[in-house]
Parts: structure tokens; sequence; C-alpha cells
């Protein structure tokens, strides 16, 4: 396919705003998630991408990989903790973020390598996840999480993920949360009062 001098300008134009306003968005999102986290006393743990790898490493070709792999923050989680010993406690906590900007993604990469072209728009989501013990044990907090299952019901409601831990699914619109991160909050703590 031949394009002109004109459009493979505006192409490449496009894709530099696009690294800019992701690099924007990211500086504004992550320290939203950290401060929400901290207000609730809980740690950074650990980051990943939830869909995809990362990035191939430096011997490998990216063109050899999965094309989406090269965008591990379309769909990343990032795990923080609470914990005050070496055993669980009640005061206990596992919040995690998982952001979702393109939902369509996620149904579409199980069937293979999704063309971006012909995707249906999908809205930007975000997903809480807050487990915490449900009785003191001897157990450690992240190998008793680690062991535990996702909440499959409704958003909101309460599931028992483990023998040892409970947990909530919450889900709101991106923009919701960039519109508003402290009535995000509070709906959080309102389902943390209810444990």
């Amino acid at each position: 396919m031949d394009i002109s001098h004109e459009e493979s300008l505006m192409l490449v134009t496009q894709v530099q705003k696009a690294h800019r306003l992701a690099a924007g968005f990211y500086q504004r999102m992550l320290p939203a998630f950290e401060s929400l986290a901290q207000s609730l006393d809980t740690s950074f743990w650990y980051w990943q991408s939830n869909l995809f790898s990362r990035p191939a490493g430096r011997y490998t070709y990216p063109g050899k990989q999965w094309s989406w792999d090269l965008l591990p923050m379309s769909a990343p989680l990032f795990v923080f903790l609470r914990q005050d010993g070496p055993h669980m406690q009640i005061s206990d906590l596992v919040l995690e973020f998982q952001l979702q900007l393109d939902p369509a993604l996620t149904q579409a990469s199980k069937k293979g390598q999704p063309d971006p072209v012909v995707m249906v728009n999908s809205e930007p989501l975000l997903l809480v996840y807050l487990y915490w013990p449900t009785e003191e044990a001897k157990e450690d907090l992240k190998t008793e999480w680690e062991a535990a299952i996702y909440p499959v019901g409704t958003a909101g409601q309460m599931e028992v993920v483990s023998p040892k831990l409970k947990a909530v699914r919450l889900e709101f619109p991106l923009s919701e949360f960039v519109q508003n991160a402290g009535a995000i909050e509070t709906t959080i703590r309102s389902h943390l009062q209810l444990k």
C-alpha cells in the first residue's frame, strides 16, 4: 500500500502524540494509585501486565513477539499490601488495581493477535480487588493471597476466595477515577467497613 509523504508524516506524528499522551497519562495515574493505596495504609508490593508478557529481551527482536507485548501498560495490575506481622491479622489487606484501558482487547486477545484497526470501541475500566483475612491465622498473607481465586460474582459482592480470605471486586469507569479519585476512595472505604 503506497501512501503519500503527507499521509506518512501524519501517521508518524500521530504515533508521537500517542506516546506523549500515554506518558502524561501514566505520570498522572501512577501517583494517583499510589496516593489512594497509601491512604489505605498499604505499601506497594509488585506490578505486572495482566494480559501481556514483558517486551522482548535485549537479544530477541521485538517483531518476533506478540505485538501487543510492546504495550504492557495497556492492562497492568498493581498490588499493594498492608501486613502487620509475619502471620495474618484481621487488619491485613491486599489491594489490587487492574487497569483495563481497552476491555475489547481482553476478549480479542483470547483469539490470537487482535487487529487494532477492526477492534470495537470499549469503555476503559478500573477494577479494584480487596482481600482480607477472615480470621487471625499462622499463614502468611502473601502466600494465602497467591493461592486465592479472583472474586467472580457481581461487583461489590463479598466472596470467600480461599479458606482464610474474603474478597470483593469493584468496577469503575476509568474516567470516573480520573475525574474524582476521592469518590472511588470513599466507595472502597465503605466496602472495607463491611468486612
